[in-house]
């Protein structure tokens, strides 16, 4: 993670979560996250149903050019990389794994712009079954709010077990097989382009 908002999300949902799996929907105080807001989304996962905004930051739709709540997520994405994500995702769900990637995104005009995800698990109804994240550029491109994306492509996903949520250690340029949010050895896989750094329930 490099950029501002997404360390800073991250350090504020890892603060609530303490010793826990995760913090609590209700526990997140818009107040607290007030200037991060417009990079801001809150989704609903479910294993059946699939994973849908409820609600999305100004800047997040200007990127796209509409507003995003009730939009399935995965709609976003290049067919390519849908099944890496739904992995993903799945893993958030079933062990509050947070989930961190970089994209890369282009208009219909070909603008270009590149930036980071991070997908962050709150409890409701005693389940993970809602998302907090961020979804921002790397630099603002002089064309945001005019020329929206049409799909977005990863470039890198990598996903932190729970047990592992701390203070993170951040390089410009990560060792591959070193984990990239908190500089210690794990496990990864190869699913298409894209490695995938997991932890197991019998790690928890």
């Amino acid at each position: 993670m490099k950029n501002p908002v997404t360390l800073q999300l991250y350090s504020y949902w890892n603060s609530l979560k303490g010793a826990r799996q995760a913090p609590e929907r209700s526990e997140i105080e818009p107040a607290d996250i007030k200037d991060m807001l417009p990079d801001t989304f809150v989704m609903e996962t479910d294993a059946l149903e699939g994973t849908s905004f409820r609600l999305a930051g100004t800047r997040t739709c200007a990127l796209f050019g509409r507003d995003l709540k009730n939009e399935d997520f995965l709609n976003l994405w290049s067919e390519h990389d849908r099944t890496a994500l739904e992995s993903s995702l799945r893993l958030l769900r079933d062990e509050a794994t947070v989930v961190s990637a970089e994209w890369e995104g282009r208009t219909a005009r070909y603008h270009d712009t590149s930036g980071e995800l991070i997908m962050l698990p709150l409890i409701q109804d005693n389940a993970v079954s809602r998302i907090l994240g961020t979804l921002v550029t790397s630099e603002a491109p002089y064309w945001l709010g005019t020329f929206p994306l049409k799909t977005l492509t990863l470039t890198g996903l990598r996903m932190v077990p729970t047990q592992e949520h701390s203070n993170p250690v951040y390089s410009k340029t990560p060792d591959p097989a070193v984990h990239p949010m908190l500089g210690i050895n794990r496990p990864s896989r190869q699913i298409r382009h894209l490695s995938l750094f997991e932890g197991g329930r019998n790690n928890v």
